[in-house]
């Protein structure tokens, strides 16, 4: 039996059962998690954009079509949830399910962007985000940008929320770049090793004390007599004490605390859209960025991006006028624990916010000590996982427009 070239059969056997071909297909169902069905639930009516995770890649040569759905073939394969749509039961929750073939025609989109500049480009990336879901296809997209100016050539990725978040969906892109083949071990491959590498830092740096939050910049830590170590030791273990403590009183009391001050980039009238504006910035050496770190004891590249992110918004608010004090950023935490894996997709990580205060931000060394003291308050407090497991419960129970009004007023603070 012959395959169309643009249609990827998933799982099929072909067997001759008199005479004929017979397809043999074993096509599975899996239910969804209440935290990804969230993703769902809340964009149902068309009433919140779709939520997706995009990720442009340049190239220097041009993407051949071909080439790239053939490596889309042999790797995304062991990803289940690329191989599934979305189903609704009778009782409104949300099911995988496997589809048996993968269309090449919806699932690779070859773009003429021919001449296309960074604004042409930023252009196209909000009209992605604005693009109703098909349910009854996966939830995923490539598209091939070929020919843009200054001999740029892209990839873009557009994957739903629901099948994974920015995490896992790294693991993704670093399986389609992998050049040890699909069907190498990733504990064998080189970039699963430099994660691995990176992630261990990472999970070092959450577990060391922040000896330079409790220090201050530019102070030696006590080490010289027994009595200074006691005190030491004991505020340190009073500082974490309250940090755990309020942590797990905050989740209670977050959805009562006074909203933000109206702004320019926050209106008091502020509603959610399905309208999207993409602008994105020049780019930013990473080495650089790690040789900024690397003058900060203790701190990471998290941090500094954070404390820039900071000083460009103040920037940006004295350049218009805007007089606001202090505003709160909401920003993504990954709640896995250092056992877990990536190549399992799913959703593991919850909001939480850092209040940028201006007036504490006195100069840019300032700056990155205040914002990495939140950071670090959030790496210890277990709010982010209470709740973590509080929108688990809540998304489990409340139907989509109790979801979609619960999102509109947290919004809103």
């Amino acid at each position: 039996m012959e395959v169309p070239a643009d249609m990827l059969p998933l799982n099929a056997s072909c067997n001759m059962v008199d005479g004929k071909a017979e397809e043999e297909e074993d096509l599975f169902m899996r239910r969804i998690s209440s935290t990804s069905a969230v993703y769902l639930k809340t964009t149902w009516d068309g009433r919140f954009r779709p939520w997706i995770i995009l990720g442009v890649m340049i190239f220097d040569e041009a993407i051949h079509p071909d080439r790239m759905w053939q490596l889309l073939v042999e790797r995304l394969h062991r990803f289940d949830r690329f191989q599934c749509r979305v189903q609704v039961n009778s009782d409104g929750s949300f099911i995988f399910q496997q589809v048996r073939e993968i269309d090449r025609s919806y699932h690779l989109v070859e773009v003429n962007a021919t001449g296309w500049t960074a604004d042409h480009l930023n252009q196209y990336l909000s009209h992605v985000y604005s693009e109703d879901k098909d349910l009854t296809r996966p939830l995923w997209r490539v598209h091939v940008l070929n020919g843009m100016a200054g001999g740029r050539h892209g990839v873009l990725v557009n994957v739903d929320h629901a099948l994974g978040d920015g995490a896992s969906m790294v693991e993704v892109l670093l399986t389609l770049m992998d050049p040890s083949g699909p069907d190498a071990h990733p504990s064998n491959s080189p970039s699963w090793a430099r994660k691995e590498k990176s992630a261990a830092k990472v999970v070092e740096n959450n577990v060391t004390p922040a000896r330079r939050s409790l220090n201050g910049p530019g102070k030696k830590a006590a080490t010289s007599s027994v009595w200074r170590k006691v005190v030491g030791a004991a505020g340190q273990a009073c500082w974490i004490w309250g940090v755990l403590v309020w942590g797990a009183i905050e989740p209670i009391v977050l959805p009562f605390l006074p909203p933000d001050a109206p702004s320019i980039l926050k209106p008091l009238d502020v509603h959610p859209s399905k309208k999207k504006i993409i602008a994105r910035a020049e780019t930013m050496s990473l080495d650089r960025v790690k040789a900024i770190k690397n003058q900060f004891p203790g701190a990471t590249v998290n941090d500094v991006l954070s404390a820039t992110l900071a000083l460009a918004l103040r920037k940006y608010y004295r350049e218009a006028g805007d007089k606001v004090r202090s505003i709160r950023v909401t920003f993504s935490v990954n709640v896995r624990s250092p056992s877990e894996e990536l190549v399992t997709l799913g959703n593991r990580v919850c909001n939480d916010h850092l209040l940028f205060t201006f007036g504490n931000f006195s100069s840019r060394l300032a700056t990155v000590w205040t914002v990495k003291r939140q950071i670090d308050r959030v790496k210890r407090s277990p709010k982010v996982l209470i709740l973590f497991k509080m929108l688990r419960f809540v998304a489990y129970f409340l139907t989509n427009d109790q979801l979609v009004w619960l999102f509109h007023y947290m919004l809103s603070r």
